[in-house]
């Protein structure tokens, strides 16, 4: 059976559930937080499994000989009081259909009176029995509330398109993240890590911690640092790319791993052979930080995905280029229709700007 399938009980009965909520280490704790992120409706009952699988693995003191004494000498003690009434009261039958004249009467009250003092005491007998077996059971570690488990705090931060986002984490790392970009991780970052989970692309300086490493999480790649700067592209359908600026990094799949250093960067993409390690060009990279748009050799439907995320528009095409078109350039605090204007007569093409939709047309 699949996880996504699990019940409460299923949770439970998973090895590996128990040993991540008695004994978290960072294998467990990223097998399951990642299963969180991939399904958070199941939010609700792996909380509750948690509160049973701890609340379960707790010390429940016995029913010991000592606690059973005890309670049957409150017993005893009460049944002492309930005999020193009984030897004081005589109990006078009473049988029915018989008349009673008033001399009779005056008899028979008294030993009523004494009769339901009897019975009295035998009340407070059973109240005193059940009084004491309530005390002793309940002071039992069995019978005391569930305890409150904190719950896992996500905090997710999403940058639409034509915005960048800088967000300062509590741990002092920074974090410059680009348009279409979705950041998430544990809120104050729990126990002895700090993980963060991208889609995008973001630029981080990491506040140093040795003694808590910092990684990002994107895709199957995780890049692990103690206190360093560096850039993840982690775009959907393309390259993975990690560029080193300060200190140094391990960039890891399931099957291998590789340390860089600055002025390097790794490249892994599903189904290449591998992480790829080459050198970089630091500007074009960290370009847009400056409010560039840096166009070196880009294809011309690069460059409108580009514009589309940078000026948060639109862009739908009448008609495809006739031939391959790249495009070079830096442009800087520029408007969307200048850059068009621009673009429009070396690439060949005609646009129509109705607020946020864009119409391009190729000659």
């Amino acid at each position: 059976m699949s996880r996504s399938d699990y019940s409460i009980e299923d949770f439970v009965l998973d090895p590996e559930f128990r040993l991540w909520v008695l004994n978290p280490n960072n294998a467990n704790r990223t097998l399951w937080e990642e299963f969180l992120l991939e399904h958070p409706h199941k939010q609700a009952d792996i909380q509750k499994a948690r509160i049973l699988v701890i609340n379960m693995s707790r010390k429940v003191n016995p029913w010991t000989a000592e606690k059973e004494e005890a309670l049957w000498q409150l017993i005893e003690d009460s049944v002492s009081t309930v005999e020193i009434a009984g030897k004081e009261s005589k109990v006078i039958s009473i049988v029915p259909n018989v008349r009673v004249g008033m001399k009779d009467r005056e008899l028979v009250r008294p030993s009523i009176r004494k009769k339901r003092t009897f019975v009295n005491f035998t009340f407070l007998l059973i109240f005193l029995m059940a009084a004491g077996l309530t005390y002793l059971l309940m002071t039992s570690d069995a019978f005391k509330p569930m305890e409150e488990i904190a719950q896992l705090e996500w905090v997710e931060h999403k940058v639409p398109k034509g915005q960048k986002s800088v967000f300062m984490l509590t741990d002092g790392t920074r974090i410059t993240a680009n348009a279409e970009t979705v950041l998430r991780h544990l809120k104050n970052f729990e126990g002895d890590r700090r993980e963060i989970y991208l889609e995008g692309e973001a630029y981080f300086e990491v506040a140093k911690d040795e003694l808590k490493p910092f990684s990002v999480h994107s895709g199957d790649l995780v890049t692990t640092a103690l206190g360093t700067a560096f850039n993840i592209k982690a775009i959907e359908g393309k390259e993975l790319k990690v560029s080193l600026l300060e200190g140094k990094v391990k960039v890891a799949t399931p099957e291998e791993e590789e340390f860089l250093l600055p002025g390097k960067a790794a490249s892994y993409s599903d189904g290449d052979n591998g992480i790829k390690v080459s050198d970089f060009d630091e500007e074009e990279v960290l370009a847009w930080t400056k409010k560039i748009i840096y166009l070196k050799d880009t294809d011309i439907k690069e460059v409108f995905d580009i514009l589309e995320k940078w000026y948060g528009v639109d862009i739908t095409f009448v008609n495809s280029p006739k031939k391959e078109i790249k495009v070079t350039g830096k442009y800087q605090d520029q408007t969307l229709k200048n850059l068009l204007s621009g673009l429009s007569y070396s690439a060949g093409f005609n646009y129509e700007i109705n607020a946020k939709q864009i119409k391009i047309t190729f000659k």
